[in-house]
């Protein structure tokens, strides 16, 4: 159409579609129900403003006007909000009624502080026209194929662009008059938009945000906690509803401290509930998901009561300890975890009245019954270690930042009391422990006595003193009781107060202190060293220490503050000299009861055993008559370390009869995993006694054994008998894989350089290796090492390894944590650098078999080998471009699609741009591709990584490809209208959350208000 067409009867034609699009919008506004607009107006654009624009776009009246012009037509639906705005946008009404061009439509919102008058203007520009279905009845026939702008806006927004248009858009043509007024004009309606009206668009926002959560806590708190509660019929619905209760019901509360109680009452009731009630699974679209229990609803439970737990201390601690009673399972940890939230010492409860709560807390616990002390003992050694504590922490919040304050506790005599009354029900409690575990554990408790404030500054002089005296009483408690400790648990205590002695010891250059301190410091010493001589008098403690553990304290440490590693291994050394110059006949079993004694010391800490492993083997050098006899006294704990033995005997003239013993103990059956773990350590054990000994182990199914037998065939690899290590390793994983061993991988010691045994492998027996392990549910770095050695010479059966996990992840009953790929690979990664062909081919029958879930699994493999993409893989993929299969190109794509679309995609993704019809599907998908998808910081993060995205595809628009130029300008305006968008959600989100801030900060209590509560 030409403007002398739409003058003459085209404008009448527009100004009906206007009307009849707004009449659409309006009734299905209102049948939705959940929006609101103020108003909704309609309009065809004016010929003199039409004929504007044409000149202003260097157009002629002779022109087709629509190509130029999209607001033909044009309504505009005005709402009181941003969030209005966003629930219009969401709620699918212009989708559901209209067609909508997305490549003219246009987000307007300025992206730059800086903006110019002309680019303030803020608004949702839709460009829609009839649907097919619509356009096809009689009334609405004179409007097919017609299109119109629907503008979305809010009434602020709205003003402003009305302002706009008539001073800004309408601006008559000065030329050498008037032009640094039109200036001035501009930038005052700029400054209006940025400093009046978006900042009153956000508070009018928050205005009706919070009126929309009190209209929902209002429901719930005229429902009441109590009747949704019992009206729960699971425990999802009765954590639903205290979840709801806590957030938008309780803060909002005028008189929550008269209220507290009832409301204590009704979680109460829940958490009982919650014991009674099923665990139902939760039905979601993606599946279902594991549903709350009783513990879930204990812990929002606790939520609740923590924010109410200062009301009054004495019903929260009762209320706890009923709660407690009849928890069952973890349930209870969360009372013990409120237990010590409550106690803990509070910065704004101190400032107000010291170590009240404490103080009030003592008093419970010294009056329970000795049953209750008893059976509250978690809660009561909670209260007791958040007694000790002499830490001090709070938090103040302001619209960007959160400030931790930490300080210490204030001195005084009632604090010295609380703290020595805590002393003696934690040493009550040590005297009636029986076992190790839960002596520990007060231990700890009266451990958490001795500790100095730990915030760095200075500790006063008061303060210390009562540290001191406390490190006092507790060294003193300990060396008359250390005679019922293990000797592991001596050990650490040991450890712990030797650092005690050397922190508190002796002031420090600068320390503040007083004469009561330091007398206070001298006892402490006094009671220290009295520790100290007590635990050592036990011979058998002292020699236990020289021979296990890491954490041994010898004597010079206390008098040597450089003693340090190489000093106390040196020490060691000599005492094992001493030692070993001792050991006879005439002794030789009471040595064989300390040596058993030491290796069945529990420890998962490989540092625990090294200089028993040591002493073991200078024993067998230098005394092997002893050792031997030792041999045939093997117990199962002791054989653990018969490597050691072995090894110094195999320098002596007794190692024909170490032999025999071995010959007779696989013939036996006995120690077969110990002498397996020998053989991959002892050279001069033949690794040929690994065939006897798998015979036998798996004769007797001895799964230990076999583990120990692969692992030691990783030791031996790279010897003369790599074939006959093969054999055994093939024996051992048919065993393992009938057995569904799949964890042997564990077992297996990766070489540097490789595993001549594996890479040895034909490719059936590549294939049993392979087949052992697909059950295993994660590729860690003991099985990735595995893959990387057999992938040398079988790549193509690893990466048929790989799809086979994918297979088994898909398959029926299999666990959510089976990870068929991992997120990292290291030796994986570089075996399969060059077989990057080989890897996609594998990859594209992956596609193929699953090709909804290809990037979570095959796409994630293929980004995982090679993060970089350019290179061999990208030349690996570019034979699938162009093939005229779409699924070809779809699965260059999903490939892509893993690499959070990263810079590094861009040739590739122009090569399928150029592959494809200019109307093809896949098109809009190449889109997806480049997304940037990665980890972003800040609030404006996603905006910068779109604004770098659209500053490359503006140089696409220069490419001499004619698909690749579309491609740019219509993916340019998508971006466009995405960075704009992003842009206000960027800057609502901060606007919001500043203006939570300052009415937090408005309503919070003043000093004054303090003084006056008091």
């Amino acid at each position: 159409m030409q403007l002398a067409a739409y003058e003459q009867n085209g404008r009448a034609a527009y100004a009906g579609l206007a009307e009849v699009i707004s009449r659409i919008l309006a009734a299905a506004v209102a049948r939705d129900g959940s929006l609101h607009p103020q108003q909704i107006q309609h309009r065809a654009k004016e010929v003199a403003s039409l004929r504007k624009k044409l000149a202003k776009g260097g157009a002629n009246e002779a022109d087709e006007i629509e190509a130029h012009a999209k607001d033909l037509a044009g309504v505009r639906i005005i709402f009181y909000t941003n969030s209005d705005v966003s629930r219009f946008q969401n709620s699918g009404v212009l989708r559901d009624n209209f067609e909508i061009d997305w490549d003219r439509t246009r987000i307007h919102h300025p992206t730059a502080d800086n903006a110019p008058a002309n680019e303030l203007f803020v608004s949702n520009n839709y460009v829609v026209r009839l649907t097919d279905q619509r356009a096809a009845l009689p009334e609405y026939a004179p409007f097919a194929g017609l299109w119109c702008e629907v503008q979305v806006q809010t009434t602020l927004n709205h003003a402003w662009a009305e302002m706009a248009h008539d001073t800004i858009y309408k601006k008559p043509a000065l030329t050498g008059f008037g032009s640094e007024l039109m200036k001035g004009i501009e930038a005052r309606m700029a400054r209006i938009m940025r400093d009046y009206l978006a900042p009153a668009g956000y508070a009018f926002q928050k205005v009706l945000s919070d009126v929309d959560r009190l209209s929902r806590g209002q429901a719930l708190f005229e429902q009441g906690i109590v009747e949704a509660i019992d009206q729960a019929a699971d425990n999802n619905a009765l954590y639903e509803a205290l979840s709801n209760f806590h957030s938008s019901v309780l803060p909002h509360y005028d008189d929550w401290e008269n209220g507290s109680s009832d409301i204590l009452r009704a979680v109460v009731r829940a958490v009982e509930r919650s014991r009674e009630l099923p665990t139902e699974a939760r039905q979601t679209p993606f599946g279902d998901l594991a549903g709350k229990t009783a513990k879930d609803v204990a812990e929002m439970a606790a939520s609740i009561i923590e924010d109410l737990r200062f009301v009054d201390v004495d019903q929260t601690f009762d209320l706890i300890c009923s709660l407690y009673r009849g928890a069952e399972g973890d349930e209870a940890f969360a009372w013990v975890k409120l237990t010590s939230k409550l106690a803990k010492h509070h910065l704004h409860v101190w400032q107000e009245a010291g170590p009240v709560v404490q103080g009030i807390l003592m008093q419970r616990v010294e009056a329970l019954s000795p049953e209750d002390r008893q059976l509250l003992k978690p809660l009561v050694l909670a209260i007791l270690r958040e007694v000790f504590a002499t830490d001090i922490t709070g938090t103040t919040v302001d619209d960007d930042t959160v400030t931790l304050h930490q300080g210490a506790v204030v001195a005084s005599d009632g604090l010295r009391r609380m703290r020595s009354e805590a002393l003696d029900i934690a040493r009550g409690y040590d005297a009636d422990s029986l076992s190790d575990g839960d002596r520990s554990e007060i231990i700890d408790v009266l451990r958490a006595a001795m500790v100095m404030p730990s915030y760095g500054g200075v500790v006063r002089p008061e303060l210390g003193e009562i540290v001191l005296a406390n490190i006092a009483e507790v060294a003193l408690h300990f060396a008359a009781t250390c005679a019922r400790w293990s000797y592991e648990l001596r050990q650490r205590i040991e450890q712990g107060m030797l650092w005690t002695y050397r922190h508190e010891g002796e002031a420090l250059p600068g320390d503040q202190t007083s004469a009561a301190q330091e007398a206070a410091r001298e006892s402490m010493v006094e009671a220290v060293f009295a520790f100290r001589d007590a635990l050592n008098a036990d011979q058998e403690f002292t020699t236990y220490k020289l021979l296990v553990g890491f954490e041994s304290v010898f004597p010079p440490a206390w008098d040597d503050r450089e003693f340090d590693y190489e000093g106390e291994e040196a020490y060691r050394r000599e005492q094992f000299g001493l030692f070993i110059d001792g050991i006879d006949l005439g002794n030789a079993k009471a040595w064989l009861a300390t040596l058993r004694r030491c290796a069945a010391t529990e420890s998962n800490d490989l540092a625990t055993f090294p200089s028993f492993t040591e002493f073991l083997q200078r024993l067998a050098e230098r005394k092997p008559a002893i050792a031997v006899n030792y041999l045939g006294q093997l117990d199962a704990r002791l054989a653990n370390f018969l490597s050691p033995i072995l090894l110094g005997l195999a320098r002596t003239d007794r190692w024909e009869d170490t032999l025999a013993l071995v010959d007779r103990w696989i013939g036996e059956r006995q120690f077969l995993g110990d002498i397996a773990f020998a053989v991959g350590v002892v050279d001069a054990l033949d690794p040929d006694i690994l065939d006897r000994v798998l015979s036998s182990a798996i004769a007797a199914a001895d799964t230990k054994a076999i583990l120990n037998v692969i692992g030691a065939v990783s030791r031996r690899d790279g010897e003369e008998h790599v074939a006959s290590l093969a054999l055994v390793l093939l024996r051992a994983l048919a065993f393992a894989s009938a057995m569904n061993v799949h964890y042997w991988h564990r077992y297996w010691l990766a070489r540097r350089g490789g595993s001549a045994v594996i890479r040895s492998l034909a490719d059936a027996d590549a294939t049993l290796l392979l087949g052992s392990l697909v059950d295993a549910p994660k590729v860690n770095p003991s099985l990735e090492g595995v893959l990387a050695d057999l992938a040398a010479t079988h790549p193509q059966a690893v990466i048929d390894h790989i799809g086979s996990r994918i297979v088994r992840r898909f398959a029926d009953g299999r666990e959510n944590d089976y990870e068929a790929v991992p997120y990292r690979l290291r030796r994986l990664r570089t075996a399969l650098a060059d077989a990057a062909i080989l890897v996609v081919r594998s990859a594209r029958g992956w596609y193929a078999a699953q090709p909804d879930f290809f990037s979570y699994h095959g796409g994630k493999f293929l980004q995982t080998v090679y993060p970089e993409f350019a290179g061999p893989l990208e030349e690996a993929l570019r034979p699938y471009i162009g093939t005229g299969d779409p699924q070809d190109a779809r699965f260059v794509l999903e490939t892509m699609r893993a690499y959070s679309g990263e810079p590094f995609l861009h040739p590739l993704a122009k090569a399928v741009i150029s592959s494809l019809p200019p109307d093809d599907d896949l098109i809009g998908f190449v889109e997806v591709v480049l997304h940037p998808t990665g980890v972003t910081s800040g609030e404006f993060g996603r905006v910068n990584r779109l604004k770098q995205l659209r500053a490359t595809i503006n140089h696409w628009s220069d490419d001499d490809c004619a698909p690749v130029k579309a491609f740019a300008v219509r993916f340019g305006g998508r971006l466009d209208n995405e960075i704009r968008s992003e842009q206000r959600r960027s800057e609502e989100h901060a606007a919001l959350h500043r203006l939570e801030y300052e009415r937090a900060a408005a309503e919070a209590p003043s000093e004054d208000d303090h003084r006056n509560a008091d």
